[in-house]
């Protein structure tokens, strides 16, 4: 028996439904002089939301970097600047965000309304935070 019997539908792979839609995301990638090529290392998808207009995602990435990437169509990502990147003169991120997440709080002040994005995030992935 299944030990969530209610979301025996929603916990399949995708090939158990073939109509499902995949979309796929990956890091840089760097094709060297003789052939080879590397990918940036690629984590957790911290954060996908659909922001006026645009798709986002934004993950971890290697040297404690959150990566961004937007689409209008889930199909053609185009990679700009990162969304958060270590900050060496902090104890708090010093080594870059590690967890965390984009949502739209309605805050009932100013501009937070549920219709500005904020981004949450934890600091350098579980490490201890020296305070000085």
């Amino acid at each position: 028996t299944q030990p969530f019997p209610d979301t025996a539908d929603e916990c399949q792979p995708s090939t158990a439904q073939p109509n499902w839609p995949t979309y796929h995301i990956v890091n840089n990638v760097t094709l060297h002089p003789h052939g080879h090529t590397t990918i940036e290392p690629l984590n957790d998808a911290n954060a996908i939301f659909f922001y006026k207009g645009i798709w986002h995602v934004m993950n971890q990435a290697g040297g404690g970097n959150w990566t961004h990437a937007i689409s209008s169509d889930l199909v053609h990502w185009f990679h700009i600047e990162d969304a958060l990147s270590p900050n060496r003169s902090s104890s708090w991120d010093y080594s870059g965000p590690c967890d965390g997440t984009v949502s739209f709080p309605d805050l009932g002040v100013g501009k937070f309304h549920g219709s500005t994005p904020i981004i949450m995030y934890g600091p350098d992935c579980g490490q201890p935070i020296s305070v000085n």
